[in-house]
């Protein structure tokens, strides 16, 4: 059994580099638990270059975002969410149901070996962990469980004209 690696985070560049770091192994899933979807972690030309490649590289990934505050990325324009209007069957965004609105935390799930946890959503410090899938399917678990109740904003959809 390979022992969990543990990755101290505590700066935002220290997560960003992780996230991309983990973005490009990811293979299957992509899960991302937040408050708002800061504009300078995923809203850069290399995150939107690495996503697109994720769903040029691998057809049938996965990402689901669950958002607690939309309208940031609603009024700004975001790159993710033009992403998502445009690979409606790869990327889903959902906005956090309210019985769920309690935990502050923030999280990113790569397929069902890799995350980043950060207790706080507002600070940086966190960790990251690699191989350890107990902490990481419990999280899957719980982001899943937010999943099946929260809602999709109609502001997400693409509009035909």
């Amino acid at each position: 059994m390979i022992d969990a690696q543990i990755i101290h985070l505590e700066s935002r560049l220290d997560n960003y580099q992780t996230m991309m770091d983990f973005l490009r192994q990811s293979r299957k899933t992509v899960y991302i638990y937040s408050q708002r979807l800061d504009g300078r972690t995923f809203d850069t030309n290399d995150f939107s270059l690495c996503i697109k490649n994720l769903l040029s590289q691998h057809r049938h990934i996965q990402i689901r975002i669950l958002l607690f505050d939309v309208d940031p990325v609603i009024k700004h324009g975001h790159r993710l969410v033009e992403l998502a209007r445009r690979a409606t069957s790869n990327i889903s965004i959902k906005v956090v149901a309210r019985q769920f609105r309690s935990n502050i935390s923030a999280f990113m799930l790569f397929d069902d070996n890799m995350l980043i946890y950060r207790e706080n959503a507002e600070r940086f410090e966190g960790v990251a962990e690699i191989d350890n899938k107990k902490r990481t399917l419990e999280l899957i678990d719980y982001f899943n469980d937010v999943w099946e109740v929260s809602q999709e904003d109609p502001n997400f959809r693409r509009l035909h004209i």
